[in-house]
């Protein structure tokens, strides 16, 4: 049996870590434009 809590909490990470990307790769791209204009 696979435990549930660490499916929620492997969920749990899998999730900021997306977000966490996102944010980086939006201020990433801020930051290139900022330094290309």
């Amino acid at each position: 049996m696979f435990n549930p809590i660490i499916a929620v909490f492997l969920l749990i990470v899998v999730v900021i870590a997306l977000i966490f990307v996102a944010v980086v790769v939006s201020f990433f791209r801020l930051w290139i434009r900022a330094a290309l204009s």
